[in-house]
């Protein structure tokens, strides 16, 4: 049986094709895979044109698959109606790189001139074009001309880094950003990241070569850019969601964390975008496919929704009943009340009414906002349950000290409140963490999972961890925590060493991004600097992350009124429909539900429908998507448009109202400017940012056209 492989843009290309031609295509690949020479297939090499190495099947009377032949591996590379196929393979050519070895299919350049004229002229774009601001930034003096990026850098080596022979005097005239994604754009995947790299003035290594008397597939490169399903149920897989790149397509650094085996718990970090979640879905899978009981969790149950999905698409029905999705505390009460089943968890109000009670009693000269500001940001963040445990308590970087004495009476206070919910079977979030904990130590409770993996775990606090970690007490090496301390939008802080959770030496940072343009990613990085919290008690930067796909500048717009920047955003939404972007690929996102509201009833009357982002949402392709910021986590979107993003609306007041302590104000502003930092990079290729009088502090740097 022959060896087939995928290219990267044949299920892309299949996805297009309508229904009833889809439906031709696993057969084909079946019968292909068992006699590849069947006179059926009308096999012939593509003559004209400029094409090289390039051949095609017949998949119907019209349909026609472009393919490449080596050895005895065939690789199916696109697949369209016959004048389109060949009008597709006749720009390109297919064959083994003279250097490295790997299979590359390359657009042909007949000279240096058609691609010197697609190059920019070199003059550096701002990170985001400002149509309009009440206070316009001063114009920038005119740039000098860029040096040549890689006039230090023989032939020799160009070649042995994969770039096509062709490309050499193409690469050689790059001088700007601009110029370099245009060329990285129409080369392999490899090339284009190890060019970034080496145009950042990085030591860029060589790929190992593979000799001619190898088969293709041994070189990495190969491997990075095609796909080879492990069986029929990953090809069926790949099949069903040709669009979602993802499912088969892996980087060579995300494969290697996805098959890795620790001895203890493991860390992926990264910026918005660079696949740590894909890292976790196919993580699951695999510990799924080993038969292992695995849970995926995060802190929001709109992600964990989400997770539900896209496991369904990568998972057969074996592989998905092995893995549990759950929020944390909805696993901690599923446990908790195994044991005990009266337990509930309390209402905020109950919480709330209790504290408020006791406070008067025993602590009536500390504020009310205080007090329940320490009650959120130290009792229930750190887990304590005991007098002890709160007078041992990090209470670092809080503006206002307490003493022994005035812990005591507080302690009164948030200790009576957990007792008076013990005794109605009533728990906070963190209480049942915590009793979830003591059932295990206990042996009560045993552990139903032989793997955590735990996305967007910067969002998680002590109690939560504490408990992920001790439901891997059995075997240390099956937890992983996935996260991006940059897009905390919810309270948290901790160190992870501190927990008991040693991720050092284990941990990996992507740098690589997936989702957004070049563009988007250097506006959205302005917000959160060039360094972020590495969860474990230092930092982790983020200068070196790159997206291989280029695009238009964010907008960002100012307006008079709220009137008109309703009115520009019906305009703006038009314009991508008119464009192309399907409804469910625009996504409008605001701070607040009522500023959503008013947006969505001119997007109605101007005959657009919407649908709110909820939990439960099921997928609707006639309707644009509306939500809120903190709806945005997880998603993503071609076009997003973010309203209401005005200074009296971000930071929201009601974040800031009861931050009374210093820190946590400082705490509130900072969570406040990573929302919408997640919200901007929830777009894929295009990102509008619009206010109505005065913009949003966070948006000063990309106002003034700050370099990230």
């Amino acid at each position: 049986m022959a060896t087939i492989q995928f290219g990267e843009q044949f299920f892309p290309a299949v996805g297009r094709l309508d229904s009833r031609a889809r439906a031709r295509v696993p057969d084909f690949i079946t019968r292909f895979q068992q006699r590849p020479g069947h006179p059926s297939f009308s096999i012939e090499r593509i003559q004209r044109g400029r094409s090289r190495g390039l051949w095609s099947a017949r998949l119907s009377q019209d349909l026609r698959v472009i393919l490449h032949k080596d050895g005895e591996v065939w690789s199916l590379l696109y697949a369209d109606h016959h004048d389109d196929a060949y009008a597709w393979a006749e720009r390109r050519r297919a064959g083994r790189h003279p250097r490295t070895g790997g299979l590359q299919v390359v657009e042909i350049v007949e000279t240096v001139l058609e691609v010197q004229a697609t190059l920019p002229t070199p003059e550096p774009a701002a990170p985001a074009q400002v149509v309009h601001t009440p206070e316009p930034a001063a114009a920038s003096p005119e740039p000098a001309v860029e040096p040549l990026r890689f006039e230090t850098h023989d032939d020799d080596y160009l070649l042995s880094l994969g770039v096509p022979e062709d490309w050499l005097s193409p690469v050689r005239h790059i001088r700007t950003d601009e110029q370099l994604f245009v060329v990285i754009e129409r080369l392999p995947q490899d090339v284009a990241e190890r060019l970034l790299d080496l145009a950042a003035g990085e030591t860029v290594e060589p790929p190992t070569p593979i000799t001619p008397d190898q088969p293709v597939t041994a070189s990495a490169d190969t491997q990075r850019s095609f796909f080879v399903p492990e069986d029929e149920a990953a090809l069926r897989v790949a099949l069903a969601a040709p669009f979602d790149r993802w499912i088969s397509f892996l980087h060579p650094t995300q494969r290697k964390l996805v098959e890795k085996e620790h001895r203890g718990p493991a860390k992926v970090s990264g910026s918005a975008g660079t696949g740590k979640t894909v890292v976790a879905l196919h993580r699951a899978r695999r510990l799924a496919r080993q038969g292992k009981r695995v849970l995926l969790t995060s802190y929001v149950g709109t992600l964990c929704e989400n997770l539900e999905r896209n496991l369904a698409k990568l998972c057969s029905p074996e592989e998905r009943e092995r893995v549990t999705v759950s929020t944390v505390h909805k696993l901690a009460l599923t446990l908790v009340q195994q044991v005990e089943r009266r337990a509930r968890p309390a209402r905020d109000t109950r919480i709330e009414g209790a504290l408020e009670r006791l406070l008067l009693v025993h602590a009536a000269d500390f504020d009310r906002a205080f007090v329940l500001a320490e009650w959120h940001a130290v009792v229930e963040a750190q887990g304590i349950d005991t007098w002890t445990a709160y007078r041992r308590a990090r209470r670092v970087g809080r503006g206002t000290g307490l003493s022994v004495r005035d812990r005591k009476r507080l302690w009164k206070v948030f200790g009576g409140v957990q007792e008076s919910l013990a005794a109605d079977h009533r728990f906070t979030f963190s209480g049942l963490c915590n009793r979830a904990r003591a059932l295990l130590a206990e042996e009560r409770l045993s552990s139903p999972f032989d793997a955590v993996i735990v996305d967007e775990v910067q969002d998680l606090r002590a109690p939560e961890l504490r408990l992920l970690r001790d439901l891997c007490a059995a075997s240390p090496g099956g937890l992983l925590l996935v996260g991006d301390a940059g897009q905390r939008i919810f309270a948290g802080g901790f160190s992870l060493s501190r927990l008991g959770i040693e991720v050092r030496g284990r941990s990996r940072v992507l740098r690589l991004n997936y989702r957004t343009t070049e563009q988007i990613r250097r506006s959205a990085d302005l917000l959160v600097g060039a360094s972020v919290d590495d969860l474990d008690g230092g930092t982790e930067g983020r200068s070196r992350t790159r997206s291989l796909v280029t695009g238009p500048a964010p907008l960002l717009q100012g307006f008079a009124s709220q009137a008109e920047e309703d009115s520009a955003a019906v305009r703006r939404v038009d314009a991508w429909l008119d464009a192309g972007i399907a409804p469910e690929a625009i996504a409008i996102f605001a701070r607040s539900a009522s500023r959503l509201e008013r947006v969505g009833r001119a997007l109605e009357a101007d005959g657009m429908p919407t649908i709110r982002l909820r939990i439960d949402d099921e997928p609707n392709p006639e309707r644009l998507r509306l939500g809120t910021m903190h709806r945005a986590k997880g998603l993503e979107f071609r076009a997003v448009l973010l309203i209401g993003c005005n200074a009296d609306l971000l930071p929201h007041p009601l974040a800031l109202r009861d931050a009374v302590d210093p820190k946590d104000r400082e705490d509130a502003e900072a969570q406040e400017r990573r929302l919408l930092y997640v919200a901007m990079t929830r777009a894929r290729d295009e990102l509008a940012v619009t206010w109505a009088r005065t913009p949003s502090p966070f948006l000063a740097p990309l106002i003034a056209g700050d370099t990230p």
